[in-house]
């Protein structure tokens, strides 16, 4: 009996801490901008461009999360298609040719 209190109990708290971050997902409070540099336009597909990075840091995020990405001073959404050592892969629905400047993560909820 004492094993299913303790498992609800866990259950509970994970629940509330996974809602908590969530919510600062939703805030903004969630990552950083990453610098990314020698962006590739390395092929089309269904209409989204897809791109690959080379990035200062490492990224830690899921395939298919959503981002944005900096060109110029516009931002642009897109998605994560992957991520591997310092390199990230994106999808973006616009070309936006070879001038980049930042990467930032999106809201990974």
């Amino acid at each position: 009996m004492d094993n299913e209190v303790d498992s609800t109990t866990a259950i509970t708290e994970f629940v509330g801490a996974l809602s908590d971050e969530i919510a600062a997902l939703k805030k903004g409070k969630g990552p950083s901008f990453i610098k990314c540099y020698d962006g590739n336009l390395m092929s089309t597909s269904a209409g989204h461009f897809i791109y690959v990075f080379r990035i200062e840091s490492q990224l830690i995020a899921m395939d298919d999360a959503p981002a944005k990405i900096e060109v110029g001073g516009s931002y642009y959404p897109c998605e994560i298609v992957t991520v591997q050592d310092f390199e990230v892969t994106i999808s973006v629905s616009e070309n936006l040719g070879r001038a980049f400047s930042l990467f930032q993560s999106g809201n990974f909820v």
